[in-house]
């Protein structure tokens, strides 16, 4: 989500996410109606899940974005993890 800039910069309508629900700060969902089925996390949210299981961030590969549109290529971030204290 720290990326995401609204509706129409992402290369399909199946990639908004407009619905933050209550009680969860820094996640959105697609659809407030099935909200499993597509969710969004800022990074401090994946990184303090991540923390909690004993893991850390080492890289987020941030989507792809088409130099000419600016829209994205692919919407989806790769997360990279390793267990906390090794390399």
């Amino acid at each position: 989500m720290d990326r995401y800039r609204g509706p129409g910069t992402t290369t399909s309508a199946l990639y908004v996410f407009d619905h933050p629900p209550a009680k969860h700060e820094g996640v959105a969902v697609r659809d407030p109606e099935c909200p499993d089925v597509a969710i969004a996390y800022r990074e401090g949210v994946v990184e303090r899940a991540a923390r909690e299981a004993g893991l850390r961030v080492v890289r987020i590969h941030s989507r792809p974005v088409d130099q000419f549109t600016g829209m994205g290529v692919n919407e989806q971030d790769l997360v990279v993890l390793e267990r906390d204290g090794t390399k």
